[in-house]
């Protein structure tokens, strides 16, 4: 559905509602034609879109693990709002390195936990509009920051509307060219 292999996709993407994934969901260097939603969904492992390039991605009041999209390419944008992500791990619950996101960034309203690690780990993001964070809940155990958007751009505004960053062990935010 996504490649749009079986006949014409709806412009409004692929929608998925009220679905349990029993283990991690692989878009790992996908390349697709139409946008994903997933809407109050549980998804038992973690997300991975390494090298993905979507027309944009979208989680809304879902429960996950890990969240990794290195390299990810997401031309309209990335909506993880209203989530609650329980990572775990160094290399951080949400990863966004070297992702390019096009239009927004919107993480609001999202709790992200992680108990060995990151809870935000995006070096070198680059978000071509807005990275908006507001009302969201960052914890995390790290000896650097909970949130890392070291040599991050973003062309936008960054907003942090009554956000909550804990880090037990180190900084709580870093933003650095």
């Amino acid at each position: 559905m996504l490649l749009g292999q079986h006949g014409t996709f709806d412009p409004k993407g692929v929608r998925v509602r009220s679905v349990r994934v029993s283990g991690p969901l692989d878009l790992d260097n996908v390349s697709a034609r139409a946008g994903l939603s997933l809407i109050s969904c549980v998804v038992n492992g973690e997300i991975s879109a390494w090298h993905a390039n979507l027309p944009w991605l979208r989680l809304a009041h879902c429960r996950v693990g890990n969240v990794h999209a290195d390299g990810a390419r997401l031309e309209s944008g990335m909506w993880l709002d209203d989530l609650r992500i329980a990572g775990a791990g160094s290399a951080g619950a949400v990863r966004l390195p070297k992702a390019r996101i096009g239009n927004r960034l919107d993480l609001s309203r999202t709790e992200i936990t992680n108990s060995t690690g990151a809870a935000l780990f995006a070096p070198g993001l680059h978000v071509d509009g807005d990275l908006w964070l507001d009302e969201t809940r960052f914890d995390a155990a790290t000896r650097w920051a909970a949130v890392q958007l070291f040599q991050a751009r973003i062309d936008g505004v960054v907003s942090l509307r009554k956000a909550r960053i804990f880090n037990a062990a180190g900084t709580a935010f870093q933003l650095t060219n």
